[in-house]
């Protein structure tokens, strides 16, 4: 490729870009190739920008004849749809996760996803399941607590139901939840069910006033802003779900229910009890309202495995309590002793079983106050 600098300095004017002209040498010529170079760059730039290449395209369980139709791009037998918000897929992992998803659905061959913009195109075979049945069977009902009102006091939750659309992501519930509970503490929690539009249960105070139109000015709210208690900063979060409209009808639930609806329990065994040299059996109760937090409910795995490597550590688990209270319960027996457990759970630093093996982490639960064995 020439540079430039040989076309400006051949002696004999012998080399020239493009064309051949009689006369002076194009004192331009010498700048046409970085220029060329500089907008092919350019072109590259502004296509990555617009079209995003599939992290996978993957299908499975088609003839030779249906591989060859989708390879020409003229489907005739194979349909295919887009799935929007897809916050599950953000990586070449993750989308091989969600087609082993996808593989146990019937009627379904094919996905293509695209990591940058969080969203899947899914071939399927329209005389074997729709669109919607898919989605349908994609969809996990999720609930969501946003305060946890006291029984005694609140023995009963007004339920509200409202319809939306765009809520696809995994985390999407807990996001509206975090807006609503910003903005009013009288929605105690969210519940999620599959139809099109999507259902959401709202259960809130007996006084919750507010009208249609707020709840669907916070469901449209396009971003959540959430502040960084370690920084200090703010993030946003995008959300702008769609609100469709509001039932007509409401219903209640009595609150202690709707505290062992929202209750997500934990449980990881070790040793079963008819497995034990002991025949006493002993349970350690640990009561904190904050173990309902999805941020404390991700750390319970890790002592769950700090504690199995504890001779004398039968289980552990959450609970709710007969105060409706949430608890982690641990069930012990001899070698293991209260004072034991007292030690253990006072310790800076765990050890545990790691990728790699053992390893020790720093304690990443504290626990303040405990309760006595029983």
């Amino acid at each position: 490729m020439l540079c430039g600098e040989c076309v400006e300095n051949c002696p004999t004017e012998a080399l020239h870009i493009g064309f051949i002209k009689k006369g002076a040498p194009n004192k331009f010529n010498r700048f046409l190739p970085v220029g060329l170079t500089v907008l092919l760059f350019l072109c590259v730039i502004f296509l990555g920008v617009k079209i995003e290449l599939p992290t996978i395209n993957e299908y499975w369980d088609l003839s030779s004849e249906e591989v060859h139709e989708i390879r020409s791009g003229n489907m005739t037998s194979m349909h295919s749809f887009t799935i929007e918000g897809l916050n599950q897929v953000r990586c070449y992992a993750s989308s091989m996760a969600f087609k082993e998803k996808l593989q146990h659905i019937s009627g379904v061959h094919g996905v293509k996803t695209y990591v940058k913009h969080h969203r899947a195109t899914i071939l399927y075979k329209p005389e074997q399941t729709t669109p919607d049945k898919i989605q349908q069977q994609l969809f996990v009902p999720t609930t969501f607590q946003i305060f946890s009102p006291d029984y005694r006091t609140i023995p009963e939750l007004r339920v509200i139901t409202i319809r939306t659309r765009k809520m696809t992501q995994n985390n999407s519930v807990n996001l509206l939840g975090l807006q609503f509970k910003q903005l009013d503490s009288l929605v105690y929690g969210l519940e999620t069910e599959w139809d099109t539009p999507m259902i959401v249960r709202m259960f809130v105070d007996p006084s919750f006033a507010r009208d249609e139109t707020w709840i669907k000015d916070v469901v449209s709210m396009p971003f959540l802003e959430l502040k960084n208690a370690s920084t200090g900063k703010t993030i946003q979060m995008q959300t702008g779900y769609e609100f469709v409209r509001m039932e007509n009808t409401e219903s209640t639930i009595s609150t202690v229910e709707f505290l062992h609806k929202m209750f997500k329990p934990f449980k990881a065994e070790f040793t079963p009890i008819d497995d034990t040299d002991s025949n006493e059996q002993f349970l350690y109760e640990i009561i904190d309202k904050e173990i309902t937090k999805p941020i404390i409910m991700r750390k319970l795995p890790i002592f769950a495995s700090y504690l199995s490597l504890q001779k004398g550590v039968g289980s552990v688990y959450t609970c709710l309590n007969d105060d409706c209270i949430p608890e982690i319960v641990i069930r012990f027996y001899p070698p293991m002793t209260q004072e034991k457990l007292d030690t253990l759970l006072s310790a800076e630093h765990w050890t545990i079983h790691g990728k790699d093996g053992i390893r020790s982490i720093a304690a990443p639960m504290k626990f303040d106050n405990v309760s006595e064995k029983r």
